[in-house]
């Protein structure tokens, strides 16, 4: 019985595996739930700048205590994705975003949307660390997306100069 369910478990973790990093959303490998984490900023952004979202995921269930090494998705200064930034998720996984580099952004804000026809099976929830959770379902669709704003730098005005007029005459 032991080996059995670690032989389930050790299939449940390739699989997810597979899912998470072997296709990106839309390749039509893995039936599943894409997930897209995506960026937006506001503001006067510093050029060269790097956003660094990490985007781990776990298992709903006990069975294995499967848990997958976080993944890296970075963005640049105009919130386009340089790396891979769209995943599919097979059920059974709960998936978290979090910005772990903000580029010293004034403010990071999160917001998750997921479309589903099974709103109890697929959730989507946040704001502060977004999450999204696909329970016995493929094909749900969620989106998470960070926003940074950045305040321009404040400018003080120049002291007042006083002169007293020179006149010829």
């Amino acid at each position: 019985m032991k080996t059995s369910l670690r032989i389930v478990s050790i299939v449940a973790v390739a699989t997810a595996a597979l899912g998470i990093l072997g296709a990106p959303a839309g390749a039509g490998k893995f039936s599943g739930n894409p997930v897209t984490i995506e960026k937006e900023v506001v503001g006067p952004v510093p050029a060269g700048t790097v956003f660094t979202v990490e985007f781990t995921c776990t298992s709903l269930s006990d069975i294995g205590a499967m848990g997958l090494e976080p993944i890296e998705i970075t963005f640049d200064e105009h919130g386009t994705a340089t790396s891979q930034n769209e995943f599919v998720i097979p059920s059974g996984l709960t998936c978290t975003a979090n910005e772990t580099g903000t580029g010293g952004a004034k403010t990071v804000a999160y917001a998750c949307e997921m479309t589903t026809t099974h709103p109890t099976l697929a959730t989507c929830a946040g704001p502060t660390t977004p999450t999204v959770s696909f329970n016995d379902v493929v094909d749900a669709e969620g989106v998470i997306t960070v926003t940074n704003t950045f305040v321009p730098a404040e400018v003080k005005p120049a002291e007042e100069v006083i002169v007293a007029p020179a006149f010829t005459g």
